[in-house]
C-alpha cells in the first residue's frame, strides 16, 4: 500500500511516497518510491523530484503557492505512473502548530481543518501552507482518501507544567495561550525510535 507524506514549510514543500507491505511492519520496512522538494514557493522556484525507478525532474519554474505545489507533485506522481489509477491509501501532513487543541496525530475532517485555522496565528508562516496542501490533496484525491495531521508541537505536550510556563504574569499567559509548546517534535520522535 502506498502512503504519501507532505511537509510544508513557509516557502517549501517536501514530500515522500512510500510503499509498505500490507502486513504489520516495523521501522525501515517501507520502500521509498519517490521524494522531492519544491523550493521558493511564491517566486521563481526550483523543483527537484526523484523516483526509485531513476526518473527525475529538476527545473526552475514559478510556483504560486502550496496548493499549486501540491497539485504539481500529485500530477507528476500520476504522470510517472507511481500512483497509477490508484490513490495512496493515506496522506500524512506535518503541521507545525497544534496549539492546545491537538496533542496527537488526528484524522483530518472539516472540524480539524477549522481547528488548525483557529490556531494558525501561532504559526502563520507554516500552518497556512499546510492547510493549503491539505485542501489541495482533498480536492484532487477526494475525501475518501484519509488524511492525517501530525503536529510538531504534540511531542512536547508532556512537558511538566513548571517547564511549560514562562516567567510572565499568569493572566497574560492564559489570555494569549502563551506557553512552551516545543517545536521540531517530529524530529525528536523519529530519532527516539531509531
Amino acid at each position: 500500500m502506498k502512503i504519501l507524506a507532505f511537509n510544508c514549510g513557509s516557502s517549501t514543500l517536501k514530500f515522500q511516497l512510500v510503499e509498505v507491505e500490507r502486513k504489520e511492519t516495523s521501522l525501515g520496512q517501507e520502500r521509498r518510491l519517490a521524494y522531492g522538494t519544491i523550493d521558493r514557493i511564491g517566486s521563481q522556484g526550483a523543483i527537484q523530484i526523484t523516483a526509485e525507478n531513476g526518473v527525475s525532474l529538476s527545473e526552475v519554474t514559478s510556483v504560486a503557492d502550496h496548493s499549486e505545489a501540491t497539485r504539481q507533485v500529485l500530477e507528476w506522481l500520476r504522470d510517472k505512473e507511481l500512483l497509477g489509477h490508484e490513490s495512496p491509501v493515506a496522506v500524512g501532513h506535518r503541521v507545525v502548530h497544534g496549539g492546545d487543541r491537538f496533542s496527537e496525530p488526528i484524522l483530518i475532517n472539516d472540524d480539524v481543518i477549522k481547528g488548525i485555522e483557529a490556531v494558525g496565528h501561532l504559526a502563520p508562516l507554516h500552518n497556512e501552507p499546510a492547510l493549503s496542501a491539505i485542501r489541495a490533496t482533498r480536492a484532487i484525491l477526494g475525501s475518501a482518501v484519509p488524511q492525517v495531521a501530525v503536529f510538531d508541537t504534540a511531542f512536547h505536550r508532556t512537558l511538566p507544567e513548571r517547564t511549560a510556563k514562562y516567567a510572565i504574569p499568569m493572566g497574560l499567559a492564559e489570555k494569549h495561550n502563551i506557553r512552551r509548546y516545543g517545536f521540531h517534535g517530529l524530529a525528536h520522535r523519529q530519532r527516539q525510535g531509531v
